[in-house]
């Protein structure tokens, strides 16, 4: 799926790297573009944030892209889910909502 050349890291050894820092980069570089990938949103989580006045974002998106921005690689390919909202609610404390998906543009 990725180059020869690409590193990968699972989701559990990225997320024990991680700071919750690394997620808000992504959501601050959404809401500055205005929009996510085509074909990234959610289509059945979200990220609610912030907590007071939330946007919904893409759970596995942001967690890709968090490992992309701060170690340059990829992450090994996954179903999303519980993979990716476990470590974003239990770890980083994100509000992780169900049955709403992401309702970020598409670029």
């Amino acid at each position: 799926m990725f180059g020869m050349n690409q590193r990968t890291m699972t989701v559990r050894e990225f997320t024990t790297q991680a700071q919750k820092s690394d997620f808000l980069k992504v959501i601050e570089e959404i809401d500055r573009l205005g929009c996510v990938p085509k074909n990234r949103n959610s289509t059945k989580f979200s990220i609610a944030y912030p907590p007071e006045n939330p946007r919904f974002y893409p759970p596995k998106y942001v967690l890709m892209r968090a490992a992309e921005i701060r170690f340059g690689v990829h992450l090994s390919p996954c179903s999303g889910g519980r993979v990716t909202n476990t470590p974003l609610r239990d770890i980083f404390n994100f509000e992780i909502v169900d049955d709403h998906p992401s309702n970020i543009p598409e670029k």
